[in-house]
């Protein structure tokens, strides 16, 4: 990290809180204000949103760990969301705009009332601040903190993390803090504005740093061949599958990176079960804040996109 490299980070985060400090007045109108933005988002502003919120500082650690490990055939894993990212165009973003909620407790209230309803609030709001969000914070942070190592950010400002072993944590608390402020001050609306921002920010970063990566290593073909050397696995198999006398004439190719179980738990399982298959909170809040239903379809379209 060089001069020009802080200078840039900090820019960054002046610009983030500028955002969030200006937004501050529009998101303290109303509750709907501040957590579904008035309800007048345009489409590209919530898809947009909605595919920031899939990835964070730990996605691309993790997909590159899931491609090297498993080869490409690895990332059905999070390919096969795109049957539920259909449904969510096709059924849910209308019903979800349509029925005018603020947030997933009065959805839980209009659905079932009473003490029942009462009961599943409190069972909802212990999972997903607890164990859910707890785990999903973490291993965010932990990505932090490998990413500040690699970067050996202290050390370009003279400073050993080793010989301060609370520097780290304090790190992370620093952003967590700076994160909250401003997305207290703004709701909705910064969270939307900043995602719209740190999305095309992070598409071009991935994108050069990919370039650069690849002709390190002297172009493609290069990092094909290695990429086969250094695993039994076949990196490129997009689909686990070959031509044969199987099924359909296919038969299942051995030297994929995941097994015919796993992919079809994939494919039969997990695009229905997981907690986001019918969009999922954050998904839900920016449906829920678009103009209309057709301004709600759309987004959906942009995020599958």
């Amino acid at each position: 990290m060089t001069t020009i490299d802080w200078l840039i980070v900090l820019a960054y985060l002046i610009m983030t809180m500028v955002l969030g400090l200006y937004l501050s007045r529009r998101a303290s109108q109303s509750l709907v204000d501040f957590f579904v933005s008035g309800r007048e988002l345009p489409w590209w502003l919530a898809g947009t949103s909605m595919a920031a919120t899939t990835f964070s500082i730990d996605t691309p650690l993790y997909i590159c760990g899931i491609v090297a490990t498993r080869g490409i055939a690895g990332n059905w894993e999070w390919w096969s969301f795109g049957i539920s990212h259909l449904v969510l165009i096709y059924v849910f973003s209308r019903l979800w705009r349509r029925s005018e909620i603020v947030t997933d407790a009065e959805l839980t209230e209009i659905r079932y009332g009473g003490r029942m309803a009462a009961i599943l609030r409190g069972t909802k709001a212990f999972l997903f601040a607890v164990p859910i969000n707890c785990i999903g914070i973490g291993y965010a942070m932990l990505a932090m903190v490998k990413v500040v190592d690699a970067l050996q950010l202290w050390q370009s400002l003279g400073v050993d993390p080793g010989a301060d072993s609370h520097l780290k944590l304090w790190s992370v608390i620093g952003v967590s803090v700076f994160v909250l402020v401003y997305s207290g001050f703004s709701g909705l609306w910064g969270v939307v504005i900043t995602d719209f921002f740190q999305f095309f920010l992070a598409l071009a970063g991935a994108m050069i740093v990919a370039v650069v990566a690849v002709n390190e290593l002297g172009g493609m073909a290069s990092l094909v061949a290695a990429a086969q050397q250094a695993t039994d696995v076949d990196v490129l198999a997009f689909i686990p599958l070959t031509r044969g006398d199987g099924f359909f004439g296919l038969v299942w190719n051995g030297a994929a990176g995941i097994t015919a179980s796993t992919f079809s738990a994939y494919l039969l399982v997990q695009w229905w079960s997981f907690r986001r298959s019918d969009g999922g909170g954050e998904f839900i809040q920016s449906l829920a804040a678009a103009k209309d239903e057709a301004e709600a379809e759309k987004a959906s379209w942009f995020l599958i996109c």
